[in-house]
């Protein structure tokens, strides 16, 4: 019977519920596997139990059945040392933890008011530039090495910077692997917006009430907000290029942001005039397009002077 070759598990993620289920998976496949190795002449060997004493055969009904709940081969014991958290592995794991925390996660998070997001005790990066800047300072100045940093991807990815990842063939993920700065490059060609296609985005995204059922307010408000952040716009800036490319009808539902807007608060406000708007335009498109909605859409075309 061959060795099983250990799959990598995070236990950092894993809980004791999901432990213990792959310990039981992995004793009961030990079992079916024994069963089917046993050859038929086996069945008959054995110690002859017909001399034995009333305590000895006690003795070896306690033995067999002890057997039948804890693993008695390789299998067995590969299946509780790789999985039950020794001292070493509990070290190992927390230093782990330590390295991630100080690391910090990459998730594009585009409806994100801030860069950098606290989540317990690490840092999760919305922005590419920023994290990229934090990686950068810390093979730099804080003595952790290139290498040490392209072994932690993908443990340090998440969303869509994950997805992006597992895109990646075998060859480009060793390619990206030997050179840090190089993989830096790829992921903020592939996340960052040049300036001159943030101002095209702002000046051309619009949502209006026929768009309610077809495109999410919450899209729209994702793709302004990264927009502004290559702009380096603070967060009421954010709120105030999103309210100025609503459409006037929607504007007029909407309060303008103010500098004291808790935009939480605010894009609340947002989902549930989106939710009013669907049960609208169920039976009132044709109307609204035709007789209001493309008269007040041209009179703001005027005032902006398009």
């Amino acid at each position: 019977m061959s060795n099983p070759t250990p799959t990598k598990i995070n236990l950092v993620t894993v809980s004791m519920e999901d432990l213990q289920r792959m310990i039981d998976t992995s004793l009961r496949r030990f079992r079916e596997e024994l069963v089917r190795d046993l050859r038929p002449g086996d069945l008959g060997k054995g110690d002859d139990t017909s001399s034995k004493t009333e305590s000895q055969r006690k003795g070896d009904e306690k033995e067999q059945a002890q057997k039948q709940t804890a693993p008695s081969s390789e299998l067995g014991r590969w299946a509780v040392t790789s999985l039950l958290p020794t001292p070493e592995k509990k070290q190992n794991r927390a230093s782990d933890v330590l390295e991630m925390d100080f690391v910090g996660y990459f998730d594009p998070i585009d409806e994100a008011p801030r860069r950098v997001v606290e989540e317990g005790t690490h840092q999760v990066f919305t922005d590419v530039q920023t994290y990229i800047d934090h990686l950068r300072v810390l093979y730099t100045n804080c003595g952790i090495t290139e290498k040490h940093i392209s072994n932690r991807f993908p443990r340090n990815l998440r969303g869509e910077a994950l997805l992006w990842w597992c895109e990646l063939s075998k060859s480009q993920r060793k390619r990206y692997r030997r050179s840090l700065e190089y993989m830096l490059g790829k992921m903020l060609d592939r996340f960052c917006m040049s300036s001159t296609m943030a101002d095209t985005v702002i000046r051309q995204a619009s949502w209006s009430i026929l768009d309610a059922g077809r495109l999410s307010i919450m899209d729209f408000v994702a793709t302004i907000r990264r927009a502004a952040r290559v702009k380096s716009m603070g967060e009421h800036e954010q709120l105030l290029a999103v309210w100025n490319q609503l459409d006037p009808f929607v504007r007029l539902r909407v309060e303008r942001p103010r500098s004291d807007t808790r935009s939480k608060l605010w894009m609340e406000e947002l989902r549930g005039m989106e939710t009013e708007f669907k049960c609208v335009m169920e039976a009132w498109k044709p109307i609204l397009e035709e007789d209001f909605l493309r008269p007040l859409r041209d009179q703001d075309k005027l005032q902006r002077g398009r």
